[in-house]
């Protein structure tokens, strides 16, 4: 078979000296205006200069003709042909049945320079490759037919163009109206996949493909008036350096975020930083992986909160194995052997213990079974590095707590001398706050405005004032706050957790034949193992033996039961509900479907929402403008008034006390935290707070057809045959092509060639044609299994050919039509059919405010009677389209109002990425639809779309309303200190209860489905 054939573009750059203002470029634009062989125009009017991308049927001359026929004579600069593509070869080997040959055939490629990415997937048999031009499929084939292992092509395309991340320092776009500008310049722009701003810390973030340079970025924004620095630029893919995940105890709101940026900002090493708040987790991107993180422990000494390195899951794990019979000296070496690491071996508890990553425990009992001796594991342990102090300090403050009160007695009682009362209130305000005061001194020294700075200087002018037992109460009161408050928010760190890890920590493998439980971190992909009646699955697989039903709604949150059977997926955390089900895992624990959303919502917590971002800025200020204020309290009130110093003073230092931001920075991170896991329980993956605050918006959404509203499972209906075609032979042809595609209707006439015991032939040069349909030879005959319009193209479609479409597409069906170079031979018809819900769903898009289009690539008669079935308005259905025009489509209705878009195929990709959110069907979808989508409904269920909404609804009023509370409360106590009718332990008493009353309100969320669910119904 021939390699892919590739058509090179190229890109010429002309000088219009006639060019110099919109006008022109409108007519520039309107001369080129549906000419097919130009791919993309852009005019720079600043330098008068036309960038065009064309395709090779388009000479130069012709080019400059156009511009002189138009009266703006072009002189060309420069020319240059786009570098030819790689390809991604999709191959069946029937052969490939285990590990083993996967190895063989990882080896066969390894070093091949030409070979840019390979996976072999050995539950379906294929292999996936990424190569370049260079290698051509006919040596492909020549290597595997080498292996004994001989493959079949089921696909060939064109690479996707590569992508890189670019990130600018944007000083200029210090509010949203910078943001919006910055997205306006870009919009439209099909080399822009992605563009976040980040106004808080004034940073552009754009996914881009290989057609947009840096240089052409920047000179964008220099045009408008924001000039940009370049922080990266990098392949997205790209590992730059390592990763370093550090545990801050002390990060327990943005405030200290805020600190430690500032504290690492500028330095050499870190490429980049993410923060989580929940967590209390920094991860930082270096620049080096060999660089001595020493300085950046340091950094976070020197401000006040430690950090420890956290180790990654999968890393040295500390085991314990039982060895039954190591009677001897002899027999411990011969275990020693076998295991082949250092081990401390205890020959009368007969065990042995060592330290090894956790996926290689698994071998070491495998070779000792194997080795005559029966091994398990006792126990295993992973240290992650954190050592956290478990102990809640109930017994310090609650000391604390008896002798501020005492001293407060002392005072009030009037008979004791003054050292008497101020001794136990020091004891107390050391006992309960000493941490607090040295970190509050540390950040007043560098100048740093925090809680801590407050509460250091509140009580020490207190104290210094003579009011030691208030400064004792005050200090104790803000650390019995903190613990409450740190109690609530691992509260909510837990709950994201266990809403998903519900897998067991064992597994009951099959080793060497017998059934043995081991450790889930120890377990690797391939593992055989099985679940009893009443179980959790361990891991994600496949199910090898055994048929039941299983309950997964902990991944999809749909609540009834899934039969299952040989063949069938099966999710870590799925229940057994009737039957012993054995189970061939497809990934580590680590890599489960239930461990990829917990990261996912985590990450997802690091793209905050609009309103999330502007608290952040907006207390980021409002500390340091207090302390400001208090501070204008204490010397112009005295100044001005007859009342003395230490009246205003202490007017001042109640001020500070309630000046603490922390009610109002913790309340939106805790909101949207709890709204991420319970849309993640309910199967709907979130990929940012973004998302789930725009998502109110969405007032159109654009829906694909197959999949999304149907099955995407068509059955096949009838065969027309043309002329005088054999019926047996045409099965037989058809049945052959449709064999090797996965496309719906390929696997409809395959469904019902194997139902019919259709004999298949051996396909060559088989080949996907985008829109069109496949090709390949049958006995050196070239047949293609096409749609009406590549028939059309070719001059195929004779009236008895176009009768047998048109009477399928007048039932709603779709038809291919089975041809080769003589003309057509049959027309197969398959109908889709509508899914269960999809009409309620749509009614519950139209009751939450959105317009539903249908977007389909299929003919307009069946787009037509699927659409208007479900309740979609006929002249809201688009049938027939490309992916580009698909695109269109989108950027169409994203002009007019806020839209989704919601699909399952690879061709739904680039109008994912263009919606303002887009939707992909998790479980079905293709992984590069899930990729490029910005939320996941993981069952499926288009109904998701409406409740989405709600959430999100509810989301942004529940943030609102913690926000307005916890302000109000503030100003209200700003005024009562003024008016002097509030003391320190109340203004402490108010600030703490405010923030435990926004962290509930948010966390209340997390058990807001029913309501969610009545808001959609209502």
């Amino acid at each position: 078979m021939a390699s892919i054939q590739t058509v090179t573009n190229r890109t010429v750059v002309l000088q219009v000296p006639e060019m110099d203002c919109p006008v022109e470029v409108g007519e520039i634009e309107e001369a080129f205006k549906g000419n097919a062989d130009v791919v993309k125009l852009a005019c720079d009017v600043m330098s008068r200069q036309v960038t065009m991308t064309v395709k090779p049927t388009l000479t130069t001359d012709a080019l400059l003709a156009v511009f002189k026929k138009i009266s703006m004579p072009a002189e060309v600069l420069s020319e240059k042909a786009e570098e030819a593509k790689n390809r991604t070869l999709t191959l069946k080997v029937p052969a490939m049945d285990c590990p083993v040959e996967v190895g063989e055939i990882e080896e066969a490629f390894k070093g091949n320079g030409d070979v840019v990415k390979l996976a072999c997937d050995v539950m379906n048999r294929t292999v996936t490759m990424t190569a370049t031009s260079a290698l051509t499929t006919d040596a492909v084939l020549a290597t595997f037919k080498k292996l004994n292992m001989p493959a079949d092509v089921v696909n060939e395309v064109a690479a996707a163009a590569a992508r890189h991340t670019v990130k600018l320092k944007v000083e200029a776009m210090d509010c949203p109206v910078e943001a919006g500008e910055i997205e306006e310049a870009f919009k439209g722009n099909t080399d822009v996949e992605k563009l976040t701003c980040d106004v808080m810390n004034r940073v552009v973030t754009m996914t881009v493909t290989e057609g947009l340079t840096t240089g052409q970025i920047l000179a964008a924004f220099e045009k408008l008036g924001m000039p940009a620095e370049s922080l990266e630029d990098r392949p997205l893919a790209a590992v730059g350096g390592k990763e370093l995940k550090l545990y801050v105890e002390a990060m327990d709101c943005p405030v200290e975020v805020g600190e430690i940026e500032t504290a690492l900002k500028d330095n050499p090493l870190i490429a980049d930083k993410h923060f989580d708040v929940v967590n209390r987790t920094v991860t930082l991107v270096l620049t080096d992986a060999n660089a001595d993180t020493a300085g950046i422990f340091a950094v976070f000494k020197a401000i006040g909160m430690p950090a420890v390195e956290v180790k990654t899951a999968g890393g040295a794990s500390e085991t314990v194995l039982a060895v039954e019979n190591m009677a001897s000296d002899a027999d411990v070496k011969a275990v020693l052997d076998v295991i082949g690491l250092d081990a401390a071996v205890d020959r009368k508890a007969q065990t042995v213990q060592f330290v090894t990553d956790a996926e290689h425990v698994l071998g070491i009992i495998t070779r000792l079974n194997e080795a005559g001796w029966k091994a398990s594991v006792k126990s295993t342990k992973t240290d992650t590095g954190i050592k956290k102090d478990e102990k809640l300090p109930y017994a310090r403050l609650g000391t604390a707590l008896v002798l501020a009160f005492g001293a407060e007695a002392l005072e009030l009682a009037g008979t004791f001398p003054e050292w008497a009362v101020m001794v136990p209130a020091l004891i107390a305000i050391v006992l309960a706050g000493f941490g607090t005061i040295k970190k509050g001194v540390l950040c007043l020294v560098r100048g740093v405005f925090n809680m801590s700075t407050l509460m250091a200087v509140a009580v020490t002018g207190a104290a210094c004032l003579g009011a030691w037992p208030e400064a004792a109460m005050v200090m104790t009161l803000y650390e019995i706050g903190e613990m409450i408050e740190s109690l609530s928010m691992t509260r909510a760190r837990k709950a994201i957790r266990t809403l998903l890890s519900v897998a067991p920590n064992e597994v009951e493998a099959r080793i060497n034949g017998t059934w043995t439980k081991i450790p889930i971190e120890t377990a690797p992909a391939g593992i055989v193992y099985r679940v009893e009646p009443g179980e959790r699955a361990a891991l994600d697989g496949v199910v090898e033996d055994g048929t039941g039903s299983m309950d997964e709604s902990m991944i999809t949150g749909e609540s009834l039961p899934v039969q299952k059977a040989a063949g069938a997926t099966v999710w870590a955390g799925a229940l057994s509900l009737e039957s012993t089900i054995v189970i061939r895992s497809t990934a580590a624990a680590k890599d489960s479907m239930s461990a990829r959303i917990i990261r996912a919502v985590e990450e997802a917590e690091q793209k905050k929402a609009p309103l999330q971002r502007f608290v952040d800025k907006f207390a980021a200020r409002y500390t340091p403008t207090v302390f400001v204020i208090a501070v204008a309290v204490a010397i112009v009130g005295p100044l001005v008034t007859e009342l003395p110093w230490t009246t205003w003073i202490y007017r001042a230092l109640v001020l500070l006390v309630i000046a603490c931001p922390c009610a109002l920075v913790i309340s939106t991170p805790v909101t949207i935290v709890s709204a991420l896991a319970l849309a993640a329980r309910r199967g709907v993956l979130v990929k940012g707070g973004v998302y789930l605050e725009e998502g109110r918006n969405l007032k159109n959404a654009a829906l694909d057809k197959t999949g999304t509203i149907t099955r995407g499972e068509p059955k096949f209906q009838t065969l027309t045959l043309i002329g005088a075609s054999d019926e047996t032979k045409v099965w037989q042809q058809a049945a052959s092509l449709a064999d090797m595609s996965s496309h719906p209707v390929s696997r409809a006439v395959s469904d019902a060639a194997e139902a019919k015991h259709v004999e298949t032939r051996v396909v060559k040069d088989f080949k996907a044609l985008p829109g069109a349909g496949t090709e390949g030879r049958i006995d050196g005959a070239l047949l293609r299994l096409t749609n009406l319009k590549w028939l059309e193209s070719k001059g195929l479609a004779t009236p008895e050919v176009k009768a047998a479409f048109e009477a399928a597409h007048a039932k709603g069906q779709t038809a291919v039509a089975l041809s080769d170079m003589f003309g057509v031979m049959g027309v197969f018809a398959v109908a889709d059919t509508v899914k269960d819900g999809a009409a309620e769903a749509i009614a519950a898009m139209k009751r939450a405010g959105i317009t539903p289009y249908l977007l389909t690539g299929d003919n307009s008669r069946a787009a037509q009677a699927i659409g208007t079935s479900v309740g979609i308005a006929a002249e809201n259905i688009k049938a027939e389209l490309l992916p580009e025009e698909k695109l269109s489509h989108i950027e169409a209705l994203e002009g007019k109002a806020a839209t989704a878009m919601v699909g399952d195929g690879i061709n739904d990709a680039p109008a994912l990425s263009r919606a303002r959110i887009g939707f992909a069907m998790g479980v079905k979808g293709a992984d590069s639809a899930i990729e490029a989508a910005d939320v996941a409904l993981m069952d499926d269920d288009v109904g998701k779309i409406a409740w989405f909404k709600r959430l999100s609804e509810l989301t942004h009023r529940t943030m609102a309303q913690n926000i307005i509370f916890a302000l109000g409360v503030k100003v209200c106590f700003a005024v009562a200190a003024m008016a002097g009718v509030a003391t320190m332990w109340m203004a402490v008493f108010a600030d703490t209860g405010v923030t435990l009353l926004v962290v509930a309100w948010g966390l209340r969320l997390m058990r807001a489905g029913a309501k969610v669910d009545a808001m959609t119904r209502a």
